[in-house]
């Protein structure tokens, strides 16, 4: 079992919906990241690791086609995806976060 940045690689492969998008596990074990990109799931990894799931089929066919009719009009896809870092929540302790507060 290979793990790839914390999860399974039957995990990643499951949640990007690789079989229904017509690739195998053995595919994607031989070479996980050019498998994902040929499905065009090449951000799943980071979307999981965020805590989310992958698009699903008909969402990666919208990507495709939006993504064709971007370049067809001379912008380039890859600037428009968004690369967030994962959110950290930063905790407050309870009294600074009265400390608006009034008492009477």
């Amino acid at each position: 079992m290979r793990v790839i940045h914390g999860f399974t690689s039957e995990e990643i492969f499951d949640q990007a919906h690789l079989a229904k998008l017509g690739f195998t596990l053995e595919q994607f074990l031989h070479a996980p990241i050019a498998t994902l990109k040929a499905a065009g799931q090449t951000d799943a990894i980071q979307i999981v690791q965020n805590g989310h799931r992958p698009l699903l089929p008909a969402q990666v066919a919208l990507r495709r086609k939006l993504e064709a009719a971007w370049a067809m009009a001379g912008n380039p896809a890859e600037p428009h995806r968004h690369r967030r870092a994962p959110t950290r929540r930063v905790e407050v302790p309870v009294e600074s976060r009265l400390d608006h507060v009034l008492v009477a």
